[in-house]
């Protein structure tokens, strides 16, 4: 896993507007969903990300061969256990 983490906006929503595009990391990110991946995401550098219809310049989202990505958050799991 790489050093970085699922980028802030993705939980709070607020973008950054200024960004002409930001470049796939090569690992998955703190946070961000691991392979097998739930359709229709797609597994790339080991980690599961969403293919947008938007064409760069992919702004808040990620660009990978001409195409933009959003990361896919890992879904947290429940407790299993209880605390009496």
């Amino acid at each position: 896993m790489e050093d970085s983490e699922v980028p802030e906006w993705l939980i709070t929503r607020q973008g950054d507007a200024g960004v002409v595009a930001k470049k796939m990391p090569r690992q998955r990110m703190k946070g961000q969903a691991a392979p097998p991946c739930e359709e229709p995401n797609l597994a790339l550098s080991d980690a599961c990300w969403a293919r947008l219809e938007q064409r760069p310049p992919c702004g808040d989202f990620y660009e990978q061969e001409g195409r933009c990505y959003v990361p896919i958050v890992e879904k947290k799991r429940l407790p299993t256990s209880v605390k009496e």
